[in-house]
C-alpha cells in the first residue's frame, strides 16, 4: 500500500480530539476510554496504520501496531476493550462512521465540495492537480483535485480521473472512469445524505494499459 496524502483529494473542514467525538456521536456511545486525547489527522485501516488516527474495526482483534500507535479504535464489539485503552464502542459502526468522516473531511458525495479548474486542450484539469509535462491528456477530459499523472502517460478522449495517482508510461483509452466513487451506501437508508463517504484512493502502476470504457472505482478508506 503506498503512502499519499489524504487532504490533496479530501480538504479537511477542521481538525479536532478525540475527545470532540462525544458531542458528535451523543447517544451511539456504548462505552469510552480515552487514554491519550490526541488530535485526529486521518483514518486508518488495518492496511495501513497511520499515527494520530481512527481506526474503525469491525471484528475482534489484538493487534502491537495498533497499540503502539496513537491510534483510537472505534467499534461496536465490546470484546476490544479487553486489548485497547483508547477506544470508543457503538451501537452503529456505519452512522458513526458516517457522521465522523461528514465532519472531518470535504468529499465529492456531499454538497459542498469545491474545485477550480483550467480548460486545456478542451479539457478540465484541477488546479490542484499535478500532471507530468511529458503526459497528454486527450479532448473532453476531467481531471479531478488531486490527481497526478507520471511521465509519458496518454489519457484519451472522454475520460474522468478523480481521487487516483497514476504512474509512468500509462494508456488510459476512451470513456473510462477512475477513482470514481464505489458501493458506498447503506440498503436500508438510502439517497445523498446518507452515503458512507468513499475516501481512498487509486493507484496505477507503471506500464499498465487500461482498455476502452474501463471503471476502477475508488475505496473505502486505504
Amino acid at each position: 500500500m503506498k503512502l499519499f496524502k489524504r487532504s490533496n483529494f479530501f480538504p479537511l473542514k477542521k481538525k479536532f480530539k478525540i475527545s470532540n467525538i462525544n458531542s458528535l456521536l451523543k447517544d451511539s456511545i456504548i462505552y469510552q476510554n480515552i487514554e491519550k486525547n490526541f488530535e485526529i489527522d486521518d483514518i486508518s485501516s488495518l492496511k495501513l496504520i497511520r499515527d494520530n488516527s481512527i481506526l474503525f474495526l469491525v471484528d475482534e482483534l489484538n493487534d502491537k501496531n495498533i497499540k503502539e500507535n496513537n491510534i483510537h479504535v472505534v467499534t461496536t464489539n465490546t470484546n476490544n476493550k479487553k486489548y485497547y485503552k483508547n477506544i470508543t464502542i457503538v451501537d452503529n459502526l456505519s452512522d458513526t462512521y458516517n457522521k465522523i468522516l461528514n465532519e472531518m473531511y470535504f468529499h465529492d458525495d456531499q454538497l459542498g465540495f469545491k474545485d477550480e479548474f483550467n480548460f486545456i486542450n478542451g479539457s478540465y484539469v484541477s488546479i490542484y492537480s499535478k500532471i507530468s509535462g511529458s503526459s497528454e491528456i486527450g479532448k473532453n477530459c476531467f481531471i479531478a483535485r488531486g490527481v497526478e499523472i507520471g511521465n509519458n502517460s496518454i489519457i484519451k478522449n472522454n475520460v474522468v480521473i478523480k481521487n487516483s495517482i497514476i504512474g509512468n508510461n500509462v494508456v488510459v483509452s476512451d470513456n473510462s472512469s477512475i477513482g470514481t466513487t464505489g458501493f458506498g451506501f447503506d440498503f436500508k437508508i438510502r439517497g445523498s445524505q446518507y452515503i458512507n463517504p468513499q475516501i481512498g484512493i487509486v493507484f496505477i502502476d507503471d506500464n499498465v494499459h487500461l482498455g476502452a470504457c474501463c471503471t476502477i472505482d475508488r475505496g473505502k478508506i486505504d
